[in-house]
């Protein structure tokens, strides 16, 4: 007897291991005025100084999450983030790679999701991003449809889960009736939404939109500033090229916008926009019927080193496309025959994470070649093209 799809299996599991789904309704207004209950706790104690200065706390270092290609990850512990885009700029693949990061090394993570009602498309995407049913028991996914109890909170927190992403964050505010513009709507939405979940140690990665035609120097979420001052682990933009998508090859240029701990910034490169840091590219492929979707993070190439292979590579293969006739190249393959012709040897990994460079810095285009094949062409070339027309 024939098996169930793979992702029909995924989706069987996750609901033969949930509880009856989570909805959330309205929490007690907080009071105005202060409780004149006593607390052995008032939050207003100063600090014990002595640990931090003998050096026995460790600064905060992004040990969560999503891989770049050289190794780093992106999220601190414990600590809250966003990453903010315009629609199918990636921002779901990234939240969902980090959160495939961790289950894959056997991690709790929660997915609130306010703008789907049902966890099929997410169930979809873990299962392209490599996540196996045995692990979907640390898995819990909720798409509320009514503001969150306290009480509701409290039992996703058995067990504490590594990981908390917020998936629509404009969404999850208008559920609670917070204005999206206002910082007490950003404020409410913290205490009830993020805090709860720092406060057991797990890192809040927040999903939010920027408002259309934004400021591509800026990048803030939409709504109040405050949704970025509070943040203390960092703020992760992304500034789309090419959108993602099914049969859609999706390129977002990272930055980081926020970087409270400080670690992120040291490893990217600064832009001429001050607070706005290079930190490398997101590519998503699902073009190839043959091939399973790919979605790469590749770290910035370092301009100033000569002994960058992918960047020599990459302008290897751009001399061997230009000096083609119309400086292109009908598929991959023959782009591969066509440089061991020219004696150059590269293994196919290294040749298409240089083809990802020259795509993302806009130094070669992709063609329809043959049979629905996908070939390159030299920018040069289209530029030559667009100005004789």
């Amino acid at each position: 007897m024939s098996k169930a799809p793979a992702g029909e299996r995924f989706l069987e599991a996750l609901k033969n291991t949930e509880p009856e789904p989570v909805f959330f309704e309205d929490m007690p207004p907080e009071p105005d005025e202060p409780s004149d209950e006593p607390s052995d706790v008032t939050t207003w104690e100063p600090w014990d100084l002595g640990p931090y200065l003998r050096g026995e706390i460790e600064p905060s270092q992004p040990s969560l999450g999503i891989y770049r290609s050289d190794r780093q990850q992106f999220i601190y512990p414990g600590l809250e983030h966003s990453i903010v885009g315009a629609t199918e700029s990636g921002k779901t693949w990234f939240a969902l790679q980090c959160a495939a990061t961790e289950l894959n090394v056997g991690r709790p993570v929660i997915y609130i999701h306010y703008e789907e009602c049902d966890p099929a498309s997410t169930v979809e995407r873990l299962r392209k991003l490599g996540v196996g049913d045995d692990v979907v028991t640390l898995f819990r996914f909720v798409t509320p449809s009514r503001p969150v109890r306290a009480e509701w909170v409290a039992e996703l927190l058995r067990p504490a889960p590594v990981l908390v992403v917020h998936d629509g964050v404009n969404e999850a505010m208008y559920l609670h009736g917070a204005e999206i513009k206002a910082a007490e709507g950003a404020s409410l939405f913290r205490r009830r939404l993020v805090i709860p979940f720092v406060e057991v140690g797990a890192a809040v990665l927040a999903c939010d939109h920027i408002p259309m035609g934004a400021d591509p120097n800026r990048l803030d979420a939409y709504g109040s500033v405050h949704k970025g001052n509070a943040l203390n682990g960092a703020r992760i933009a992304l500034e789309n090229k090419k959108p993602f998508g099914r049969g859609l090859r999706g390129v977002s240029n990272v930055f980081v916008t926020k970087d409270r701990p400080g670690s992120l910034r040291a490893s990217g490169r600064s832009t001429k926009t001050p607070g706005k840091t290079y930190v490398g590219s997101l590519v998503g492929d699902d073009t190839d019927p043959f091939e399973p979707f790919a979605l790469n993070f590749y770290a910035p190439k370092d301009d100033d080193s000569d002994t960058d292979k992918t960047t020599t590579l990459a302008d290897t293969i751009l001399a061997v496309i230009d000096a083609l006739e119309d400086q292109t190249v009908g598929s991959s393959r023959m782009l591969f025959a066509e440089m061991r012709k020219a004696g150059y040897k590269a293994t196919d990994a290294a040749m298409r994470s240089a083809l990802d460079d020259l795509i993302v810095d806009g130094r070669i285009t992709e063609v329809r070649g043959a049979n629905n094949s996908r070939g390159y062409r030299s920018a040069s070339e289209d530029q030559s093209k667009g100005g004789a027309s």
